[in-house]
Parts: structure tokens; C-alpha cells; sequence
């Protein structure tokens, strides 16, 4: 009997130390992923080592933080490129490198940038200062380095018809812009020629440069506009604008953004030809009004509109205005397939000295590839 005790106590204790092992071996794996986590939740990007950052998904992306405009956040990646992230689904990022934000009210600071809880936070030498987004005009990164600061597209356009007519049509329309975090300075370019059996049929060049400074998040004093255009078939020879305004961003959000500008300008127009007794060359002053709208309607597929009308005198056209829609298709990296109709209108057109009218509105439709830097 006591023999049978004493086999019975060892099989319980056997069990029970079975048992404190098991649950040990199970819990060991458990702790060290916590712990594990903790330590990788601590983790913070050295000096000269990467940027990250994560998703709201959870997922990490390893590269080099480049900007925050329009509330969206450009992240560089060997891997994957420069992606662009709406500021909405980044959950946390984290800078080694120096950037410069600008916003309403505070000017710019300078510091290493993160995003947390949905807030922009700056270190910099005198501690931490905190934003919520709708307080800042942009983040850019390394502000001395002259290559974060611009962008560009360059869009050709060429159709050629043979047999009982030759025809060649070709064109380009190009938009260069540096943008800082207080100043935007933008070129753009329109032109096309049409070749008939060596004849030139049409022709028309634009080339427009406008300069902005941001005085809050919305809005801006333009201290420089100026503009070349010339289209012979018109009767325009040239016509130079130069003007300054000022602009209001009515919306601007990661996948919208709608502005207005408009203000005094000076217009000089000279013509091809002219009836006898009037002046080849007019000069007016002239008040112009414009708004720009670009909409995101998918990742791949943008919608851009841009128009502007100008008030004039009689002898310059009375009232003329320039209108250029574009849906943008991304096909591939950085290449756009581009479809635009242009709308010029001038309300009293030059009469040539032969006696011809021009109408007064004239379309295009420009179809080609872009490229984006």
C-alpha cells in the first residue's frame, strides 16, 4: 500500500513539472516577441541612416522622406521609387535628415520631422514643436539641396497623314516648376505647327511665367506675371502681357486642389497686318482673372483645368481668354498618355489688310505622351 502511495505521488509530480515546463517553453516565444516589439517600436532612425515610414496599414517603407505638399507626403524608396502617400494614411514617420516646414503663422522651422497621431512634430535644438496639418504650407527636406525644390513635364504631340494629302501636325506643351516652402515659380509652354505638303497651315506659341509668395497656408501675393503669345493665323504677330495679382487656394487636399487668381496687367499687342490708317501695334492696360483645378479621379487618372480671360480696349480684342483642359492617364512610371482641348476666343479679332476676319474661337485637340520629373 505504501508502495503504491509513494508510485502514485512521483507520477503526480512528474505531471506538474511536465506541465511548468510546457507552459514556460509556450510563454518563453510569447515574452520574446514582446519584448521584441517593444524594442522595434522604440527603434529611431539613426544620424545618416534612413528614413521610414509606416502605413496605416502597419506596413514600413525604408528610403528618404522628400516633402509634405497639398497634404500629401512624397517618400523616396530604392525599392519602389518616389511614391506619394495622402497624409491621411501615413501612421508614423521618422527623419534622420534636416527639413524645413513653413506654416500660417509660425514662419519656418528647422529640425528633424515626424509624423505621429496625425501630427507633424519638428525637433529641433530649443525641444519639440507640434502642428496639426491644416497649420502648415509644406515640409520640404534638405533645404539646401536645389533638386528637392523642382518639378517638371514635357508632353509630345505628332500626327502624320500621307497619300493624297501630306500632312504633318506636331507640337509640345512643357510646365517647369520650383516650389519652396514660402515661393512658387512656375514656366509653362504651348505650341503647335501644322505642315501642309511644306506649307506651314498653323501655328501657335504661348509661353507663360507666373511667381508666387505663400503669406498663409491659402494665400498669396503674385508680384510677377508675364506671358508671350503669338498665332500669325490669328493675325497676332506677338502680344506680351505683364501684370502682377494675388491668388486664394479655395481647396487644397490631397486629391483636390482648386485656386483663383487675378490682377491688374499691361498688354501690348502688335499684328501681322492691319487695315490702312490703324495702328499695327496697341497697348492697353487690361485686368485678368484666372482659376486652375486639378483633380485626382483615380491613381492613375488626373483631370486638369485651366482658364483665363483678360478685359481689354477695342483695338486689343475687347475681351480674350484662354481655356486648356487635360485628362493625364498614367501608363507607365513616370509616362503619361495626355489627352487636352485648347479653347482660345478673342472677341473682336483683327481684321487683316487683305479684308479677312479671323473667327473668333479656335480649338484644339492636342493627344500625346508626357513625362514627369
Amino acid at each position: 500500500m505504501k508502495n503504491k502511495m509513494q508510485k502514485a505521488f512521483l507520477s503526480a509530480a512528474a505531471v506538474m513539472m511536465s506541465s511548468s515546463t510546457l507552459a514556460s517553453d509556450i510563454s518563453a516565444p510569447h515574452d520574446k516577441f514582446q519584448a521584441d516589439n517593444k524594442k522595434w517600436e522604440a527603434l529611431t532612425p539613426q544620424e545618416d541612416a534612413y528614413d521610414w515610414i509606416q502605413m496605416n496599414s502597419g506596413e514600413w517603407l525604408k528610403g528618404e522622406f522628400k516633402s509634405i505638399l497639398n497634404d500629401e507626403v512624397e517618400f523616396d524608396s530604392d525599392e519602389f521609387d518616389l511614391q506619394t502617400v495622402d497624409f491621411e494614411d501615413v501612421k508614423q514617420l521618422r527623419c534622420s535628415s534636416v527639413s524645413t516646414l513653413h506654416g500660417d503663422k509660425v514662419g519656418s522651422v528647422r529640425g528633424k520631422v515626424m509624423i505621429k497621431d496625425q501630427k507633424i512634430i519638428v525637433v529641433t535644438e530649443e525641444g519639440e514643436e507640434v502642428f496639426t496639418i491644416d497649420q502648415v504650407t509644406s515640409v520640404l527636406q534638405g533645404g539646401d539641396k536645389e533638386s528637392n525644390y523642382w518639378s517638371a513635364k514635357v508632353t509630345l504631340n505628332l500626327n502624320v497623314r500621307s497619300g493624297n494629302t501630306d500632312q504633318i501636325d506636331y507640337g509640345a506643351k512643357a510646365f517647369v516648376e520650383r516650389r519652396t516652402v514660402q515661393t512658387r515659380f512656375a514656366v509653362n509652354y504651348l505650341g503647335s505647327i501644322s505642315s501642309n505638303s511644306g506649307n506651314t497651315t498653323a501655328e501657335s506659341q504661348r509661353l507663360g511665367s507666373t511667381f508666387d509668395i505663400f503669406q498663409t497656408r491659402s494665400f498669396f501675393w503674385r508680384p510677377f506675371l508675364g506671358e508671350y503669345y503669338r498665332d500669325p493665323f490669328l493675325n497676332i504677330g506677338s502680344k506680351i502681357t505683364l501684370g502682377v495679382g494675388a491668388g486664394y487656394e479655395i481647396i487644397n487636399t490631397s486629391k483636390t486642389d482648386w485656386s483663383i487668381n487675378g490682377g491688374p496687367a499691361y498688354q501690348r499687342t502688335e499684328f501681322e497686318t492691319v487695315q490702312p490708317n490703324e495702328d499695327r501695334v496697341v497697348s492697353t492696360p487690361t485686368l485678368l482673372v484666372g482659376t486652375k483645378y486639378n483633380r485626382e479621379i483615380s491613381k492613375t487618372t488626373d483631370f486638369i483645368y485651366e482658364y483665363q480671360f483678360f478685359i481689354l480696349n477695342e483695338e486689343s480684342g475687347l475681351y480674350t481668354h484662354h481655356m486648356i483642359g487635360t485628362f493625364e492617364n498614367e501608363f507607365v512610371k513616370d509616362f503619361d498618355f495626355d489627352v487636352s482641348l485648347v479653347w482660345d476666343r478673342i472677341e473682336k479679332p483683327a481684321t487683316t489688310s487683305e479684308g479677312n476676319t479671323p473667327d473668333k474661337d479656335d480649338f484644339r485637340l492636342l493627344i500625346g505622351v508626357g513625362y514627369s520629373y
